[in-house]
């Protein structure tokens, strides 16, 4: 078919796919500018062999009418679409025949197919994405794909901040129930417990947790409840110039936004409380705040939307090290442990005053008790140093209701600089007192061990002179000294009876030849001392 001449239909070829075919005489009745009675009698003046055969088996007056097209379709669908499902079965005949030749039959061949291609398919992950691709790029599969359906979505109610507030009650237990306040652009919430749905206790309600804080808004937007829509609410409205808008009945859908939060805040809330053990005011508060800074609206949370800027919620990433718990516990352990070691230091004192009996006693109660007093005094100055720190920024960071505006930090910094030099002086007056006693007494006791050793030498020495002249004075007085015989050293003769029958030289004397080893007074002075000692 030549481009821009629409009155003549697509030719048929036998050759090329009848689907193929009937597509594009679909696509030429979209465009041409025949009558749809003329249409069908063109199609059939175009065709060729088997087909033209066929057509021409309808009547003219069939053919020309509004349904002509549809019966000349069915009578070529008869003749075309019956050939390819003969070849489709010819096929698989075959193939059949083939595979009980080979005796591999149909089931074991799709099994072994099946097996191969989950082989296949978990192997190699890249065979998988570039089938995919193929798919997704078809031309034929996107042409004939069907279109996917749009998500029904509705209009914002919103295009600015406090534009739009809806509220709703979400019962929490028999008797207690949540005011749940939500803007429609920042999704910023604001609720409150209540305990009745009086219309004035919700009107109250609603002025305390929205409207003195964001403002009236320009539209409330609620259900046709009873704690909604009555009088008192209007009242406020109009007073506070507000349009109010209601959903219809029994049809929480109209209203999906507040009642999708009110499950997202309800499940908060009861984490929250069980967690906590606090109660329900409390945990509605907590709950606000984690929804209302940590969701994110537009690429922001809703408190930077409303206020500029997220809470000021403790965070390891931005907290100084005095606001850590860690640091916190430090500090309180160091002061547990400046008192601990200041009561052991003052017992030990104590003890060594009491019990002075023992000088070496006292002295080592002494050295133990400085010991214990400079420990003291380095924990007790660091111990209120990190305390101090630690109170300061958590006073400095603290809500505004609380925080001291005036405070004085210097006599923290006096008490901690004044234990330490209390505890310092004590301990080095201590130490100062045991190092002079433990030198003077060793001072003394090296010369008196000197002293005694001097006196020892001296005594050595005359008892050695006094029993050296003793036992001359003994000898001389009863040994007679004479020559031996020969030239032989002289002997000793020494008085007194001797035992025998020989005569001897008188009553009461005797003589006694020396032998070669007698005694030889001038050699032998030194082992006659000792013997004699």
């Amino acid at each position: 078919m030549a481009a821009g001449n629409y009155k003549v239909p697509p030719p048929f070829d036998e050759k090329k796919s009848y689907e193929s075919w009937k597509n594009e005489v679909e696509i030429w009745r979209l465009v041409t500018d025949l009558e749809k009675k003329k249409q069908a009698l063109a199609v059939a003046l175009s065709l060729t062999g088997r087909a033209r055969d066929s057509a021409l088996e309808i009547a003219a007056v069939d053919l020309n009418d509004d349904e002509g097209m549809n019966v000349l379709l069915t009578k070529l669908d008869a003749v075309f679409l019956k050939e390819e499902t003969d070849r489709q079965y010819e096929a698989y005949t075959e193939f059949d025949r083939i595979t009980r030749e080979n005796g591999v039959s149909m089931v074991d061949y799709i099994v072994e197919f099946e097996r191969r291609y989950n082989r296949i398919r978990n192997a190699d992950d890249e065979c998988t994405t570039i089938l995919k691709d193929i798919v997704k790029n078809c031309e034929t599969c996107i042409r004939y794909s069907k279109p996917k359906p749009k998500p029904a979505v509705g209009l914002p109610m919103a295009s600015t901040y406090n534009e739009t507030v809806a509220v709703d009650l979400h019962e929490l237990e028999p008797g207690v129930w949540y005011l749940h306040a939500i803007d429609h652009f920042t999704r910023f919430s604001a609720g409150s417990i209540v305990t009745t749905k009086k219309s004035k206790e919700i009107v109250k309600h609603f002025i305390h947790c929205w409207i003195s804080v964001h403002g009236p808004p320009r539209r409330l937007f609620s259900d046709n409840g009873g704690e909604f829509n009555n009088e008192d609410m209007r009242d406020m409205a109009e007073s506070f110039n507000i349009e109010v808008k209601t959903t219809a009945a029994y049809s929480p859908w109209s209203n999906g936004l507040l009642e999708r939060h009110n499950q997202t805040l309800t499940e908060i809330l009861m984490k929250v409380k069980r967690d906590n053990g606090c109660d329900w005011r409390m945990a509605l508060d907590w709950a606000l705040m984690a929804k209302n800074s940590m969701h994110n609206v537009h690429g922001y949370s809703p408190y930077q939307l409303v206020f500029g800027q997220n809470p000021n919620l403790p965070s390891v990433l931005t907290n100084k090290p005095p606001a850590l718990e860690g640091v916190l516990w430090l500090s309180v352990v160091s002061e547990v442990l400046y008192i601990l070691l200041l009561v052991v230091g003052f017992s030990l004192m104590c003890l060594e005053l009491f019990h002075s009996s023992n000088v070496i006693d006292g002295l080592k109660l002494n050295a133990f008790a400085a010991v214990f007093t400079v420990l003291s005094g380095l924990l007790g100055m660091v111990a209120h140093m990190m305390y101090t720190q630690v109170f300061q920024i958590t006073v400095s960071l603290g809500p505004e209701d609380w925080r001291p505006h005036s405070w004085d930090y210097g006599w923290s910094f006096c008490m901690a600089w004044g234990s330490f030099t209390c505890c310092m002086a004590a301990s080095v007056t201590t130490l100062n007192s045991y190092t002079k006693t433990v030198i003077e007494f060793r001072h003394k006791r090296k010369l008196f061990e000197q002293g005694l050793r001097e006196e020892q030498n001296y005594l050595d020495q005359e008892a050695f002179h006094y029993f050296q002249d003793r036992s001359l004075q003994s000898i001389s007085s009863t040994v007679e000294v004479y020559p031996g015989h020969g030239g032989a050293r002289a002997g000793l003769v020494v008085g007194g009876p001797v035992p025998g029958p020989g005569p001897g030289p008188g009553p009461g004397r005797g003589k006694m030849r020396g032998t070669p080893a007698s005694i030889d007074l001038g050699e032998n002075t030194d082992s006659l001392g000792e013997e004699q000692c």
